[in-house]
């Protein structure tokens, strides 16, 4: 088999006009990519060294300032929730850079790759990145239900499940995030609704709000609420997400 596999590979190289031909494919296939990074304002190579630059795995880093601001492990994420979209749509797999690279994404560009599809690649990353990157964001700071993850990702709204944090572990990566959370282990002090300039919602599933500074909350206009089914919580919280206005008021279950 392995044998029959070899033939029929170089049957298929000598069909499209051999070694050159397939040099030259690969060639365009990097020249394409090279237009389109040229053009983009969020993208570049690793590789800067053009003369240098692999036509065939070619890695691309993400120079976004938006992008920039995280950690290492969050941009990870980040290059893990572009991939995962563009293999939802069935438009590529396994783009991903290698383990041991930075956060990247990797193309192959080899001559197995027609030019076309090459230049169709290239729209849908932009699509994948800029809905990363404007998809609402939520953080779960407490253990819940994946069925809650689900809920939100459903809806087209990324959340991150962190928990056993401190304070300022969560002051540091809560600016990033619209909404947050909680059960009862996460204290959401003034200093971490301070910090979070973008929430909508602060929510807890389960009884009271005690472990919530209900005050700043209601002074920074974040919409604080109790509900006791986790599942509701977070349909709740996709609620207040998705409404425009970010103008909200302060209510409790009895």
């Amino acid at each position: 088999i392995c044998v029959e596999d070899v033939l029929d590979c170089l049957n298929w190289v000598e069909s499209v006009g051999g070694t050159a031909e397939l040099i030259k494919i690969s060639n365009e296939n990097l020249k394409i990519v090279e237009t389109w990074v040229n053009s983009s304002d969020w993208v570049k190579f690793m590789c800067e060294d053009k003369n240098t630059r692999s036509s065939t795995s070619i890695t691309l880093l993400i120079k976004d300032e938006w992008f920039n601001k995280f950690g290492e492990e969050e941009q990870r994420n980040v290059i893990k929730k572009i991939v995962s979209k563009l293999d939802k749509e069935g438009v590529a797999k396994d783009i991903i850079g290698y383990p041991k690279a930075p956060p990247s994404l990797r193309l192959w560009g080899g001559a197995t790759v027609q030019n076309n599809d090459m230049k169709a690649l290239l729209p849908w990353i932009d699509w994948a990145y800029h809905s990363v990157k404007n998809m609402p964001k939520v953080l779960i700071s407490d253990s819940m239900s994946k069925v809650a993850q689900k809920i939100f990702e459903k809806q087209k709204i990324s959340v991150d499940v962190k928990t056993g944090l401190s304070e300022e572990e969560i002051i540091k990566i809560i600016p990033e995030y619209d909404g947050m959370i909680v059960r009862s282990a996460t204290k959401v002090t003034k200093n971490i609704i301070l910090a979070g300039k973008k929430l909508k919602v602060i929510a807890r599933a389960g009884a009271g709000v005690d472990n919530i500074d209900v005050p700043t909350a209601k002074e920074k206009d974040r919409k604080s609420t109790r509900l006791n089914s986790s599942h509701v919580v977070i349909s709740y919280a996709v609620f207040c997400l998705k409404k425009k206005t970010h103008k909200h008021i302060y209510t409790t279950n009895p």
